[in-house]
């Protein structure tokens, strides 16, 4: 490598913090006399969202959050709703935010949120296990579609 180009890590980002911000877990079913009896297997809806943002407490830091929702229901009632939100606060090497500063939005949107995915995925098979149902594991989630999706409503959307 010449002594012109900077020198950029195979990693440019590092994790100052992780921590999970918010975890929900509503029953439904338990303590309704009026709930029928599930009778075969629950619909399961899963939804995500991928949000970041500049840290404010924290210059050139960007806070990631990740939030996977899991509905089950059987016959259009509800079973529960499981609901998880993780955090994670990221710093860029300043050389990478030089030469690729077109990277840091889909790192933040993609790469970071596959990271806090596991945690999540875990921690959902947890709660509805510990609820007293089977634990549900979340399919990957493709992030990368997520981001063209989001970048195309943007495009609409200033058109």
């Amino acid at each position: 490598m010449s002594p012109s180009q900077p020198s950029v890590s195979a990693n440019p980002f590092s994790v100052l913090a992780q921590y999970v911000k918010d975890v929900s877990f509503e029953n439904l079913l338990m303590g309704n006399p009026n709930a029928s009896e599930i009778d075969g297997e629950p619909e399961i809806l899963i939804s995500a969202d991928v949000n970041n943002t500049q840290a404010q407490n924290t210059p050139g830091a960007y806070e990631v959050s990740l939030s996977v929702n899991a509905v089950a229901q059987h016959k259009g009632q509800k079973i529960f709703v499981a609901e998880v939100t993780s955090v994670a606060l990221i710093t860029f090497e300043e050389e990478f935010v030089k030469e690729f500063a077109d990277y840091v939005d889909p790192t933040l949107c993609i790469e970071i949120p596959f990271y806090l995915f596991f945690e999540i995925r875990n921690l959902i098979a947890n709660l509805s296990n510990m609820g007293g149902y089977p634990p549900i594991f979340v399919r990957p989630i493709d992030f990368g579609a997520m981001y063209q999706e989001k970048m195309q409503l943007s495009t609409m959307t200033k058109q």
